[in-house]
């Protein structure tokens, strides 16, 4: 074995532990936060059945409980993970419902995912700056979604797709040899590795584009003859693994109804709909109401519209010139910007000298990149590539560290390779000053990310802890049988509740149904902004004929909540599922339930109902059935009387 092989493992035996010790060792109180329980146990493989069931669903229908179904997901919409459940599965057996088996073997892999870009690096750089840069994906992102074990799949699919990357570098250092069909011994692992990194999670959607990029741009030589061909032939497998992973997702999903993801996709983000409207510059009132509600435009651009007169609905539509429009845009996309690069630096952006500070480190690493890679240009332009196909799933949801997991190790080697660049050409005066700018600030983020990610894994794994503690009394002070059904009325939102009952009274065939609609408004709660709480608050749950009637004693703090993720939802009763909705509801008219029907006697703001009665349709009551709600004066769950 080479002197520098042996430095490498051992340099990578050090970085997986530091980062193994740090992270796990940050966590001490733990339990499972929302989906994980549900995740886990709907998701266990015990046969081959359930093995075609894992690899054929969408894995958040695991987590509703018996009385509706999740909407039917489609070819877009569908969240196809298995390969997470597989990994589940093998846990489950050897450690059962410990939470720290796993989180540790979540840190394990994120561990050796640092290790894998330290090990890649190497291949090109110096084994310092590749050290470097296996530290800082380490430590430098936000990794605070570790305890969250339902986010495994964010790790496994860096992982097999870091292990891909390697497997397609060993092809191209065999593929020109004498031997080269020994090389395939390396091509048709890659994409196997590729595919699995799809079922993890599909970050990696648009690697392959990549990786023709990177030989056509990068590895092979200018005057090479029939470069698109040889590209495309060096890389067919991952295109050939890319319809094979959308072959699977038609077989799971289907195409479906897409019309529905496009509707929930414009009911999510109304500024597409402003974007897409730039050509009108008449307004209709409604329109109004969008733009001035639109959560993206920051306040100036709000005062802008505001500034014009209230309408009537027998006033004639408000002229928007279409400079005040651009204004309007333009202002929205600096805020959006300011977003992104806050994520991406892991800068707050909440005062004036934050908001500088991400700017300045903006134009900073611009001009870096812009010097470093001047005489690189086709190898800058791969890596942003690849930043850019690391940062798509934020861009479809919003900026997060958990759905750019991907983006930052195309971000990392941008920087080592661009202070490598630079390391080999010192004679410009500025060189060293850049070169001393990157690292200061690549070891000051690596210091403020270690610090910052042990006090936040701390601080979330104490608050699942602590929120299990809502569950224990009433686990430990009451015994059902086997048989028993729950109906959960009345509840802080949580979506795997089934599941949890289900362990919590060790029995794993326990029926539990939960009403959506009568879901415990929490501040900060799944789009609830109000001041509302679910201890110290009065309410009270009142027996009516073949139903309750729930009344608030509070209620400007303490009501239901019928709104998902900020947006109403209804109930289908065709398709037995809950889905978003544009439309109002009605004070004093029955609307039907996943188990009956309810009707609204009292509604603030059309989102918080302070007075409902709800009637259960016969089939969910039986002899074997409790009546389950959470008590807001007390903060604890309780039973409530029996309907028969």
């Amino acid at each position: 074995m080479h002197a520098q092989t042996k430095q490498k493992l051992f340099l990578g035996l050090i970085l997986f532990i530091i980062t193994f010790m740090v992270l796990g060792f940050s966590v001490r109180e733990l339990w499972f936060r929302e989906d994980d329980l549900g995740t886990i146990i709907n998701g266990l493989i015990r046969n081959w059945n359930d093995f075609i069931r894992v690899f054929s669903s969408d894995c958040r229908s695991f987590i509703v409980p018996v009385n509706y179904r999740r909407t039917e997901p489609n070819f877009i919409s569908g969240f196809l993970r298995p390969v997470q459940n597989v990994f589940f599965t093998v846990i489950y057996y050897f450690w059962g419902f410990n939470p720290h088996a796993y989180y540790l073997v979540h840190v394990g892999l994120h561990a050796l995912n640092a290790v894998l870009l330290f090990y890649v690096c190497s291949l090109f750089i110096s084994i310092s700056l590749s050290l470097l840069a296996g530290f800082l994906f380490a430590f430098y992102p936000n990794v605070s979604w570790l305890p969250w074990i339902g986010t495994m799949q964010n790790s496994l699919s860096t992982l097999f797709l870091l292990v891909s990357v390697l497997l397609f570098y060993m092809f191209l250092k065999r593929v020109e040899r004498p031997k080269k069909w020994s090389a395939l011994f390396f091509l048709f692992p890659a994409g196997t590795c590729y595919v699995l990194s799809l079922l993890s999670r599909e970050n990696g959607l648009m690697i392959p584009v990549w990786l023709f990029l990177g030989v056509y741009l990068v590895y092979l030589p200018e005057d090479y003859a029939q470069k698109f061909k040889t590209s495309l032939g060096y890389t067919f497998i991952f295109f050939t693994a890319n319809l094979k992973y959308v072959l699977i997702r038609m077989w799971a999903f289907g195409f479906g109804t897409l019309g529905r993801t496009y509707n929930n996709l414009f009911i999510r983000f109304p500024w597409l709909a402003q974007w897409l409207s730039f050509s009108d510059s008449t307004i209709t009132k409604t329109e109004q109401s969008k733009q001035i509600t639109d959560q993206v435009i920051d306040q100036a651009s709000q005062n802008l519209i505001t500034s014009v007169p209230s309408i009537t609905s027998n006033t004639p539509p408000v002229h928007i010139s279409w400079l005040d429009r651009l204004n309007i845009k333009i202002c929205a996309l600096s805020k959006y910007l300011l977003s992104w690069l806050g994520t991406l630096f892991e800068l707050p952006a909440s005062t004036l000298f934050e908001k500088i500070l991400i700017y300045g480190l903006g134009v900073f690493f611009l001009f870096f990149f812009l010097i470093a890679y001047r005489e690189h240009k086709k190898l800058l332009v791969w890596l942003t590539f690849g930043l850019c196909c690391g940062l798509w799933p934020g861009i479809l949801a919003y900026p997060c560290s958990r759905y750019i997991n991907l983006a930052y190790p195309f971000f990392i080697v941008m920087i080592v390779v661009g202070i490598y660049l630079l390391s080999r050409d010192t004679h410009k005066k500025y060189t060293k000053f850049l070169i001393l700018c990157a690292w200061a600030i690549s070891c000051l983020a690596l210091v403020k990310g270690a610090y910052q990610n042990s006090y936040e894994l701390h601080s979330v794994s104490r608050g699942a802890w602590e929120h299990n503690k809502r569950f224990e009394n009433f686990f430990t002070s009451h015994t059902f049988g086997k048989k028993v059904k729950v109906i959960l009325l009345g509840s802080p939102f949580v979506s795997d509740i089934q599941s949890i009952f289900q362990v919590g009274f060790h029995n794993l065939n326990m029926s539990v149904a939960f009403e959506l609609f009568s879901t415990f408004a929490e501040k900060n709660s799944f789009g609830c902004t109000g001041d509302y709480q679910i201890r110290n608050v009065p309410s009270k749950f009142v027996k009516i004929p073949d139903g309750f009637r729930f009344i608030s004693g509070d209620k400007e703090h303490c009501a239901l909540w019928m709104q998902f993720s900020d947006h109403p939802i209804r109930f289908n009763l065709q398709n037995r599922a809950y889905e978003w909705t544009k439309e109002k509801y009605e004070i004093n008219r029955w609307y039907e339930s996943s188990m009956g029907k309810f009707q609204i006697h009292e509604l603030l703001d059309d989102k918080y109902i302070t007075d409902i009665s709800f009637i259960f349709d016969p089939v969910w009551i039986d002899e074997n059935t409790v009546f389950v709600t959470w008590d807001t004066q007390q903060g604890k769950y309780c039973l409530l009387s029996p309907l028969k």
